[in-house]
């Protein structure tokens, strides 16, 4: 016997007691994992950006998948494996780490792997095998797939420029604009594709499945489907774009051109059926299995709804604060050569929406003014986060991005911005501080948070300061470190006396 299995004792001989159990784990996974389920959800019912609709199909689906795999299930050997126990109480404590973190995206992605790590639990690594297909198609209703959208943009703006020139039709493209002499044409991000791409791939891998292909024959229906699906994109791009060329900007698909790509993918699909009919069979050997060898026991069920569960009961016992009240940093008064902190103006206004408290003041020295503005967190979750989509340093209404970059100095590092207001530069630095840390890159801010909120929620910070660029960029760059370093250095002697007190 395997020493990292345990032989199970019987539930009972029932033939699709198997494939229920395993119904029965995926729904306590999505009950368990609720959050990430709910965020799921909203994203499927997004019919604003539309890209990830097909979740339900998608969802629907690997059910199906699960109830399918019911013969094969019957005759596979099943026993309860605690090796995967601990892998899935690892991966339930990452996800709470990536949820209290507010990476959406990360704890949505290991929402799948702990659902197949939880039927190898209970039931062991053939089972596992054979469901795995099943939880994999779910990736394709994650939104894991939009960290690809930019690229698919940026070729469909090459491939269209090259259509467009090759058929001679007068355009001059200019970053993502499209410039004909009827007009203007924006290949934004949601012609992009990416729903189209998502979908082929998805259709692919089911039918690669469905045919029980070998992997080589996957991989080629995947690719195929995948260059497909761009084609289309890049030929529905090109004929709205050539409709409003002929009709003057007056044509119907200018303003409504949605089912038009759907049917133009429809047809492109039919084509890949059709290719994909005519490839030689290629099945995969059916695995040897005894039938009905060993059972299930309650003892694997009860190990993996215990594993699966230590995150959310965690986050239940060690719950970060709802409270809107926090103290706000306590800023220097008249700190060496500068005066303040002074009342700011309303010409800079960051964008943090869900912090529980703002600061916004000015501190002059002879020859700069210097505005510091921060923004502080009791706590975070989603939609209230430190770093998160809806945030922004610039002024919206006003401030257009010329540069980004890190700057590095001794004892600090931030993120520099050169933004443009009606022609004039200004130069933006900004950092984030979880608790006592300081931190430039977003991404490690968050997960810094997140693995921290396992003790307690630490207040987060992120402070920014602004200066006019005069009379240049370079110039003021030395007033900020000075500002900065001033900041840092009374902060720190703060803090050390409060230990030592």
């Amino acid at each position: 016997m395997d020493p990292a299995s345990v032989a199970a004792t019987p539930l009972g001989s029932l033939r699709w007691a198997r494939t229920g159990i395993t119904l029965l784990l995926t729904a306590v996974v999505a009950a368990a994992f609720w959050p990430t389920t709910r965020a799921l959800i909203a994203d499927w019912r997004d019919t604003a950006t539309m890209t990830y609709t097909h979740g339900f199909l998608v969802a629907a689906i690997s059910v199906w998948l699960l109830i399918r795999s019911g013969a094969a299930l019957r005759s596979a050997v099943v026993r309860c494996d605690y090796r995967a126990a601990i892998v899935l109480g690892i991966a339930s404590i990452l996800w709470l780490i990536a949820y209290r973190a507010g990476l959406q995206v990360l704890h949505q992605a290991l929402l799948p792997a702990i659902g197949l790590l939880a039927i190898w639990t209970a039931l062991g690594g053939q089972v596992a095998r054979q469901v795995a297909f099943a939880f994999g198609f779910l990736y394709f209703a994650i939104p894991l797939w939009s960290l690809g959208n930019g690229l698919l943009q940026e070729t469909t703006v090459v491939a269209v420029g090259a259509l467009l020139k090759l058929t001679g039709i007068p355009a001059y493209v200019v970053g993502n604009d499209v410039l004909i002499p009827a007009g203007t044409f924006e290949i934004a991000g949601g012609c992009s594709g990416l729903h189209f791409f998502v979908v082929a791939t998805a259709i692919a891998a089911l039918y690669g499945e469905l045919q029980r292909d070998t992997l080589r024959i996957r991989l080629a229906l995947i690719a195929g489907a995948a260059a497909l699906a761009m084609v289309g994109n890049w030929l529905r791009v090109f004929t709205i774009i050539v409709a409003g060329h002929l009709t003057e900007m007056h044509h119907f698909l200018i303003k409504d051109h949605y089912y038009f790509g759907w049917g133009l993918f429809a047809v492109l699909m039919a084509v890949f059926f059709v290719i994909a009919r005519r490839l030689p069979p290629s099945s995969e050997p059916a695995h040897a299995t005894s039938p009905l060898r060993g059972g299930f026991s309650y003892a694997g069920v009860v190990a993996a709804c215990v594993a699966m569960i230590i995150g959310p009961a965690w986050s239940l016992a060690v719950a970060t604060s709802d409270a809107e009240q926090v103290a706000a940093r306590e800023l220097p008064t008249n700190p060496g050569a500068w005066r303040g902190p002074l009342v700011a103006g309303n010409s800079w206004q960051p964008h943090f929406p869900g912090a529980d408290a703002q600061q916004h003041v000015e501190y002059r020295s002879a020859s700069s003014a210097v505005e510091v503005y921060i923004a502080t967190y009791a706590s975070q979750r989603q939609g209230k986060e430190l770093v998160g989509f809806d945030n922004s340093i610039l002024d919206a209404r006003q401030d257009s991005l010329l540069a980004e970059q890190r700057v590095a100095h001794e004892g600090f590092e931030v993120n520099e911005i050169e933004a443009d207001r009606s022609g004039r530069s200004a130069l933006i630095w900004y950092r984030y501080e979880i608790g006592s840390r300081q931190f430039a890159r977003g991404i490690a801010a968050q997960l810094q948070y997140g693995v921290t909120s396992l003790a307690g929620a630490p207040t987060s910070r992120l402070l920014a300061l602004r200066t006019d660029c005069v009379p240049d960029c370079a110039a003021v760059r030395p007033r900020l470190v000075e500002l900065l370093q001033t900041l840092q250095q009374i902060e720190t002697g703060e803090a050390a006396r409060s230990t030592s007190n």
